[in-house]
């Protein structure tokens, strides 16, 4: 897949993918940390069956990096001006993580420019109290997250995931480049951002104002949702439920043998649950 690039502004251009056509098109979006590439075996598959676009989110991958607000509001109205800037028409929101959360904030606000939704390991599901909301503030702050030694760092993004074959290694690579890099300062403060973000905006108030067809899909072995330290007590399942429940027109699936990245261990799972919802 070729790069492109468009320019929303002078000091604003994002990086994305596209490819494939069809009679549907599916607008990609990754979660914290990761970048386009998380969805490479989505996109291998489905451009056979939908045009696909992957994007990069403003201060990640190969788009534009400077001192941007790096909220969920920021960056859906990033993507809403990508849709209306390629007349892409209404479209297919498929996030990860904080890109599910980015993708709901964006068919609250503009609902006009989509026309289903699927959700994987959502953020927004799980609940925080304002004493847990202070303790991520202080856990997340930049200089602290500078301070991680490697080895924590590495374990960190091993979470993720259920198993740690090796395809999962170029990912874990690149994090550790990220990890070496100069950049490694401007990137801390952009994942504090982004954090207290998800926490400042929350949506699950908002699921039921959610009035078309939406996909939920979570890894049965996650080990990022429910967070491990504050809610030992919950299941994934059960925080899968309490945000299904919420959206009258939605189905959930657990996905046996994945963790947080279900779209990378279980690739062919969830392209065939994909292409079985955008078919009805």
């Amino acid at each position: 897949m070729k790069l492109q690039r468009l320019d929303l502004s002078a000091n604003l251009s994002l990086a994305y993918e596209d490819t494939g056509q069809g009679p549907k098109t599916i607008v990609f979006i990754h979660g914290l940390g990761s970048d386009r590439h998380c969805w490479q075996k989505n996109c291998t598959t489905l451009q056979q069956y939908y045009r696909c676009i992957a994007l990069d989110l403003p201060g990640y991958g190969d788009s534009s990096k400077a001192d941007y607000p790096y909220s969920m509001s920021f960056y859906a109205q990033c993507i809403a001006a990508l849709i209306e800037r390629l007349e892409l028409g209404t479209v297919v929101l498929a996030g990860h993580s904080m890109g599910a959360q980015i993708a709901i904030h964006l068919t609250l606000k503009r609902p006009q420019l989509v026309e289903r939704l699927v959700l994987i390991a959502p953020a927004g599901f799980e609940l925080f109290s304002p004493q847990e909301k202070s303790w991520f503030a202080q856990l997340y702050r930049p200089d602290l997250l500078q301070m991680v030694p490697v080895d924590q760092f590495v374990r960190n993004m091993e979470q993720n995931f259920y198993d740690l074959g090796p395809d999962t290694q170029p990912m874990r690579d690149e994090r550790l480049r990220l990890y070496r890099s100069e950049d490694y300062s401007r990137y801390t403060k952009m994942i504090s951002a982004n954090i207290m973000s998800m926490l400042q905006e929350p949506v699950f108030d908002q699921l039921s104002q959610l009035h078309l067809p939406v996909l939920i899909l979570f890894g049965e072995r996650d080990r990022m949702i429910p967070n491990p330290l504050l809610h030992p007590q919950w299941t994934t399942l059960q925080i899968a439920e309490a945000g299904q429940q919420q959206i009258s027109q939605s189905q959930l699936f657990m996905v046996p043998l994945a963790g947080h990245f279900v779209q990378w261990e279980q690739a062919f799972t969830v392209n065939e649950y994909l292409k079985a919802f955008l078919k009805n």
